[in-house]
């Protein structure tokens, strides 16, 4: 039976390591760097390719539905990813082939989203590790209301302007034409 051979004599059936490998390993390594060797993943019939990783986006707040999020892979060799927007229903997941910089599209709500993105080794049956992120898309410029001076013209040299916004501000940048010229920034 080819899959009980042990080509390398490892101990370990050679359908067994191409099934969670893709090649002969030695059953003394540890391929996912998680403490415990192949041999020993093989006799428990544990995943020797457990995969742990880190998520992290560009800014929390987006000004776009196209998001890009960067997978850290911490241990283990992924092999497939998948993205959850706003849910956690692993089973409908959709894997793909993995890769560590991907896009996820948010769509056209406004507001908070919750990206959940998985991965995991070769099969099917391989172990899932999940990683959350939130993201707030925010298309839409917030309000400035000017409340003082109440008039835009005016004669003396110095500007002094109160207002609020409907949101807190990072910071305000702004222009000034007069007769005298004009200012940016």
């Amino acid at each position: 039976n080819p899959n009980n051979a042990d080509q390398n004599t490892n101990g370990i059936p050679d359908g067994w390591e191409w099934a969670y490998f893709g090649s002969l390993q030695p059953g003394d390594s540890d391929y996912d760097g998680d403490g415990v060797s192949n041999f020993q993943e093989y006799l428990h019939g544990t995943d020797p390719n457990k995969i742990k990783f880190w998520l992290s986006v560009t800014n929390q707040y987006v000004k776009s539905s196209s998001v890009p999020v960067s997978l850290e892979v911490v241990s283990g060799v992924p092999s497939a990813v998948a993205i959850l927007l706003d849910s956690t229903n692993y089973q409908a997941a959709t894997w793909t082939t993995f890769t560590s910089n991907l896009t996820v599209s948010v769509g056209p709500t406004e507001g908070w989203h919750d990206i959940w993105i998985g991965a995991r080794g070769r099969l099917p049956t391989s172990a899932q590790n999940w990683q959350w992120i939130r993201v707030k898309l925010d298309e839409t410029p917030p309000l400035l209301v000017l409340t003082s001076p109440s008039s835009t013209n005016g004669s003396q040299p110095l500007i002094q302007l109160q207002g609020y916004s409907s949101e807190a501000l990072a910071k305000i940048s702004y222009d000034i034409a007069n007769a005298a010229g004009s200012t940016t920034n």
